[in-house]
């Protein structure tokens, strides 16, 4: 494959990876592994399909400079669905920035061993993240692929680590069956770590850019969400077979009791990763949002894109998994059925163009 198909591949990729990873381990120990792993299936499945459908939006509407998910409803719903696409994209991903702006600041606190400073860590990364959002997204590509290799690498170090540490039962169902509300508890986790669609446009402009075929442009968004769910895969059978019902919130400080300092560090590491790759591509995606959906300037847009989640957070706002939680249930939900529901208006309306 050419270059440009890892290169819009990674990009989804990495965007999807965040800080969900390291709730699911946690929501699987409490419904017991084979729920927590049917959750995650069902997660895979439907984000495959609903990132192949937002890709065929972008294509139908034929415009050589991508929208976002607002410019996306307007077109098809007029100022309805602009709004109700501000809604969605604005409050989840602002959320979901929150979230890691709090969750790197406590990881690089572990990583360090001075977790006094977490919120000087966070602020530091605002400030870099901001930096780097004002260079372009093949800039951000070459990070995104760096931060995409390092996770992987550090997930496999964990993996090898803690194999010897797994225990079959804790892989077992839990008995009683977890009630009906329990059972629902991963829906929200599970659906807002694969959640990568936010990207899904800045994708088919790479393709575009490296003039990828249309085959390898809808291969590369398969293979872009499935990276995702194998990585989850693996983190989710390594954590909860070492920890079992004593996995922890965050994942890493339940195996403080099986491996040593380094390899905590290192799972530390990996939340670093993991974070700032997708705070860097939602931060640029609401930038582009506020520019190519409301023409915006790039100065106004750059502010607004990080003004929200840096105010919640400077005036206390600083509940890593509330926020995590909420923003998960909503981008679930609330995009899911309106991608449907553009896919449907635009398969109706349009032809698919060229890439």
């Amino acid at each position: 494959m050419p270059r440009g198909f890892w290169t819009s591949t990674f990009l989804l990729s990495a965007t999807t990876i965040g800080a969900g990873i390291f709730a699911i381990p946690y929501v699987t120990a409490y419904v017991g592994y084979p729920f927590g792993f049917l959750w995650l299936v069902v997660a895979g499945l439907v984000m495959v399909a609903i990132n192949y459908a937002y890709t065929d939006v972008v294509m139908f509407t034929g415009s050589k400079t991508p929208l976002q998910l607002v410019g996306y409803g307007k077109v098809y719903f007029g100022k309805v669905g602009q709004t109700v696409g501000s809604l969605i994209i604005l409050i989840g991903q602002w959320g979901a920035m929150l979230a890691y702006i709090i969750g790197i600041g406590s990881f690089l606190g572990i990583l360090f061993e001075t977790s006094e400073y977490a919120a000087l860590f966070s602020v530091i990364t605002i400030i870099v993240v901001m930096f780097a959002t004002w260079k372009n997204i093949t800039y951000m590509s070459a990070i995104e692929n760096i931060l995409l290799l390092g996770m992987i690498a550090v997930i496999g170090l964990i993996a090898v680590a803690a194999f010897p540490f797994i225990k079959p039962q804790n892989l077992h169902a839990m008995l009683p069956l977890p009630t009906i509300k329990n059972f629902f508890l991963p829906y929200g986790i599970v659906l807002g770590a694969m959640s990568g669609y936010a990207v899904i446009p800045e994708v088919v402009r790479t393709a575009r850019r490296y003039m990828l075929t249309q085959r390898q442009l809808y291969l590369s968004v398969v293979v872009g969400t499935l990276v995702p769910f194998f990585v989850y895969v693996v983190f989710q059978y390594v954590v909860v077979g070492v920890s079992g019902n004593q996995t922890s919130i965050e994942a890493i400080s339940g195996l403080v009791p099986y491996l040593d300092n380094g390899i905590i560090k290192l799972g530390a590491l990996l939340g670093v990763f993991a974070m700032l790759s997708s705070f860097f591509t939602l931060s640029y995606v609401i930038k582009d949002t506020f520019e190519q959906d409301y023409h915006v300037t790039n100065i106004r847009a750059h502010l607004l894109s990080f003004a929200p989640p840096v105010l919640l957070f400077l005036v206390g706002v600083r509940s890593f998994l509330l926020a995590l939680e909420l923003v998960g249930v909503w981008l679930g939900t609330t995009s899911v059925i309106f991608i449907l529901l553009l896919y449907r208006k635009a398969t109706k309306t349009r032809k698919l163009t060229h890439i």
